[in-house]
């Protein structure tokens, strides 16, 4: 299997792997291959798909905040080949739908 295009980190744990195949600006479309810290995050990400799939009206952006701030506390970052890391969501954006990641940086 070829290198990451990127990792997703929480600390020193792997949360996965993420495998650039396409891109529709401004993203890069991944396939993501879940590490050992998948786990501890599957939920929150779980419940940002669910409120993303009911299409509620937010105009005030407060439940985007209440589903997407959870995922933000954890202090993921997005590890570049070069070992470089990028906070999530500060300067990166992940958002993750079974095996296929959008990344934003």
């Amino acid at each position: 299997m070829m290198e990451p295009t990127w990792r997703l980190m929480l600390g020193p744990v792997l949360v996965g792997d993420l495998h650039q195949y396409e891109v529709d600006m401004p993203w890069w479309i991944c396939r993501f291959v879940p590490g050992p810290g998948w786990p501890g995050v599957r939920e929150l990400y779980e419940a940002f798909e669910q409120w993303l799939d009911r299409r509620e009206p937010d105009p005030n952006g407060i439940k985007g905040v209440e589903v997407i701030g959870p995922i933000a506390a954890l202090g993921m970052e997005l590890e570049a080949p070069d070992g470089t890391r990028m906070p999530v969501p500060r300067r990166a954006l992940v958002w993750i739908r079974d095996d296929i990641a959008r990344v934003r940086c």
